[in-house]
């Protein structure tokens, strides 16, 4: 046998036979939490987020929030609009988890916004067990939530528009300055260095705004989920002021400028370590 004949019979390494694995289960389930994989192949979650990350950058598999699908699997598939899954998945699903963990206690009320980071909040309430109230305005964080017989689900009713993945009647306007929350979990397309919180002209109707807004009034708490590509950015809408935030969560992968210009602010800011 010559060396070439050597090198290809050798044995695949610990880490190849666990990402022919992880590559197996998901053939066979299509989707599958990091927690369902990470014990399927015996692995901790360091080393399996590692893998995911390592896999996704080859073009084997697709990230999600809290774990992967085959790579032929679409975001319409797992129900979840295509914007949530492409733009900064892993800075999402840090800020998520940080959020789940600092802010929520067992049986708060609590208000998902629109957006990536409040899907990825939701999916680790699903998978934290505590007792909640839950209240959101998509659809698609709805389908997730209702899976979990410990939260209780709060929707404003009316029409469903699919586009913006959102409740977009007078009627939701109505049922939010009518209710009371702790915590609101709220997303942005941009915060600029006056505090501005801003959303673009193309996500959102004259009355989105105002619903917004809405939601801004009814909570005890206003949590900004943010990640850093947001950051210095100013968008076409107003929705509130800095004065009107109590805190902001974003991630590690801020650049100085950026985290120079959060600290200007005077409010708590947060950043969710990515995972090294």
């Amino acid at each position: 046998m010559d060396k070439n004949d050597m090198q290809s019979a050798a044995p695949l390494g610990k880490k190849q036979r666990r990402q022919q694995k992880i590559l197996s289960l998901l053939q066979e389930n299509s989707h599958m939490s990091c927690r369902e994989l990470q014990q399927q192949c015996g692995c901790s979650e360091a080393t399996m987020r590692n893998d995911l990350r390592q896999m996704e950058h080859d073009g084997l598999l697709r990230r999600t929030f809290g774990g992967a699908c085959c790579i032929h699997i679409t975001p319409a598939t797992l129900a979840m609009p295509s914007v949530y899954m492409k733009q900064n998945l892993a800075e999402k699903e840090a800020i998520a988890r940080f959020a789940a963990d600092t802010f929520v206690r067992p049986d708060q009320t609590l208000l998902l916004d629109l957006g990536g980071s409040s899907y990825a909040l939701a999916s680790y309430l699903v998978q934290r067990g505590l007792p909640l109230d839950v209240v959101t305005n998509s659809l698609v964080t709805a389908g997730l939530l209702a899976r979990a017989g410990h939260i209780r689900l709060h929707l404003p009713g009316g029409v469903y528009n699919r586009e913006i993945d959102s409740f977009d009647v007078p009627s939701s306007l109505e049922y939010y300055r009518n209710i009371h929350v702790q915590h609101l979990f709220l997303g942005a397309n941009g915060i600029n260095d006056r505090g501005d919180i801003t959303v673009n002209i193309s996500s959102l109707s004259t009355h989105r705004l105002m619903v917004k807004r809405a939601m801004v009034n009814s909570a005890d708490k206003v949590v900004l989920l943010c990640d850093h590509s947001k950051i210095g950015k100013s968008c076409f809408y107003k929705v509130c002021s800095i004065d009107q935030i109590d805190c902001i969560v974003t991630d590690d992968d801020c650049d100085e400028s950026q985290r120079q210009m959060l600290s200007s602010l005077g409010l708590p800011v947060y950043y969710a370590p990515l995972d090294t």
